[in-house]
């Protein structure tokens, strides 16, 4: 053989060679570019990668393999176009297949490289990209994710919001899974306070990214929960005081008010707006037998001549109702309901009667007559001093006999209270 045709074949040999390990080289680097994304990017199980990498791989040598025209082998046209198609259908399949299963991919599995951006509209929705830059709707750069920004934007894309945790329901029942010691509580702080949710999300006060409960803000959370409930707990005693102590005052109120219309009823309150009292409260307790006025107006003219002044104090419900007759009999308990010691500074009670029935003795007929009056203390309500009086009259007949016996009965009044001490 002839040493050019050697050389040409060395030559030819070294092409080939250089051309199956460039073939061998790029169906390598496709078998592991798929693999590392399935695998080391997506979490795929590797497996499952390897197997779905040959198989890409198988097609994608075929189409390069059968879709370029090489000098030294001819192919036909229809084999040519159906590899051309095949390939350029792979890279359509691969780029398709990678972004459907990176959907739900938000971090590298085996680098936790951040994989998807994020904004916030001013609803509160969260809008996730898959490269960075800006929002296409409002201009805003974009942030990288977090976790919590992923739990609360697949919360959003299921239509759970988050729900306020109260601090009765996190000191009884605690902020984590007693079962994983995952955190079921997410907060946000105000101030000095916090927030409780039953989820991630967004605080709607703040819009601020809730935050997963951890032990050392468990703890924070706890003594500030703690204090809160204290301070409810004074809160509630405090307000509890006050409507007990409004109770007590509406009921004082009440009473009061309920006295003073007993005493209006039979006093007059004008008797009580002099400052201070004086004078005497006078009346005579009524009876069947005799009229009482006759007495009343002897009994004040007496007191007038002992110096004294008269007030009008008593209402006539106060004889109506019986109250006199209480009175006269000394009761301590009426006289500080009817409050007498702001009306007057004594209370004069009389009462008259027939003491026998009247007599005809040789055609005259006798009537005697007796009065009893009595001194009340106004602000005790006792008997302080007490008059008994008995007169006889004479007439032909029994209503002249009781009418003469009146009139020495209304004479001695007078003059006894004239000179009553």
């Amino acid at each position: 053989m002839p040493p050019w045709v050697k050389r040409w074949l060395v030559v030819l040999g070294a092409l080939l060679a250089f051309v199956a390990v460039g073939w061998a080289i790029g169906l390598a680097s496709r078998f592991a570019s798929t693999f590392d994304l399935l695998a080391d990017r997506y979490g795929m199980s590797p497996w499952l990668a390897k197997a779905i990498a040959l198989v890409s791989t198988a097609f994608f040598f075929y189409g390069i393999r059968y879709g370029l025209p090489i000098a030294f082998r001819e192919r036909s046209r229809r084999r040519r176009r159906l590899a051309q198609v095949l390939t350029v259908g792979y890279f359509c399949v691969y780029f398709v297949g990678a972004w459907w299963l990176g959907r739900g991919v938000y971090f590298a599995h085996e680098s936790g490289e951040v994989l998807k951006w994020y904004s916030i509209d001013d609803g509160g929705t969260i809008h996730l990209y898959e490269s960075p830059g800006f929002d296409t709707r409002t201009g805003q750069r974009l942030g990288k994710a977090t976790s919590q920004i992923v739990q609360a934007y697949e919360r959003q894309q299921a239509g759970v919001a988050p729900q306020p945790v109260s601090l009765k329901a996190f000191l009884a029942q605690g902020g984590f899974d007693p079962n994983t010691g995952v955190a079921r509580v997410w907060y946000s702080r105000s101030g000095q306070g916090f927030t409780l949710f039953d989820g991630p999300g967004f605080d709607r006060a703040t819009r601020s990214v809730l935050r997963p409960m951890t032990p050392q803000v468990a703890a924070e959370v706890q003594r500030w929960a703690q204090a809160q409930t204290q301070s409810v707990v004074d809160r509630d005693e405090t307000a509890k005081r006050a409507e007990a102590e409004r109770e007590r005052q509406r009921a004082v109120d009440a009473r009061r008010a309920e006295e003073l219309a007993f005493i209006n009823r039979y006093t007059y309150g004008e008797a009580r707006s002099m400052a201070p009292p004086r004078g005497v409260a006078l009346t005579f307790l009524e009876t069947k037998e005799l009229t009482t006025g006759a007495f009343e107006r002897a009994a004040r003219q007496g007191l007038l001549r002992r110096g004294m002044e008269m007030k009008r104090v008593f209402r006539p419900s106060f004889l109506q109702d019986g109250l006199a007759a209480h009175l006269y009999e000394g009761d301590p308990s009426l006289a500080r309901r009817l409050d007498l010691a702001r009306s007057c500074t004594t209370v004069v009670l009389g009462q008259v009667a027939i003491a026998r029935e009247p007599q005809n003795i040789g055609g005259l007929f006798i009537a005697e007559l007796v009065a009893d009056l009595r001194q009340i203390s106004p602000g005790t309500g006792s008997i302080l001093d007490e008059i008994d009086l008995r007169v006889k009259g004479g007439g032909l007949d029994r209503t002249s006999a009781i009418s003469a016996a009146s009139e020495k009965l209304a004479s001695s009044i007078e003059a006894h209270l004239a000179s009553w001490p």
